[in-house]
């Protein structure tokens, strides 16, 4: 059980892709490029996800990839997918240099979360000033 967890929050989140599609419109991601991927300004709508090889398991690499393609045909969203050694990524999360994460821990502890990151054996301890 996960003192964190909060039952009405399931679902709630949604999955409208016109929605979705609607709102990208709006910000200004009308274009699309050859790849079929949104364009603001010459520039491709991407998000890149860092993720340690080490902590690659369970296959998570392969969801990965299967929501790399489900954004990229529903949204036109480039989702890249970038596998570094634990050392590149800790670097690249000290300085700033990434985007998103995934990461799972069940059950979740918030405490051991922010230790494991910030604690003086954590990944970003050094980035701390």
């Amino acid at each position: 059980d996960n003192p964190d967890y909060n039952a009405e929050l399931k679902h709630s989140w949604g999955n409208d892709i016109k929605q979705a599609n609607r709102l990208l419109d709006e910000a200004g991601w009308t274009t699309r490029d050859s790849e079929g991927f949104r364009t603001k300004d010459g520039k491709r709508l991407s998000i890149e996800v860092g993720y340690p090889q080490p902590y690659v398991r369970d296959s998570r690499d392969v969801l990965i990839r299967a929501i790399q393609s489900a954004l990229r045909q529903n949204i036109g969203l480039d989702l890249g997918l970038r596998i570094t050694t634990a050392g590149d990524f800790a670097n690249q999360k000290a300085t700033g240099n990434w985007t998103i994460y995934p990461n799972t821990d069940n059950p979740s502890d918030v405490a051991m979360e922010l230790w494991d990151m910030l604690g003086d054996q954590g990944f970003l301890y050094n980035a701390i000033k």
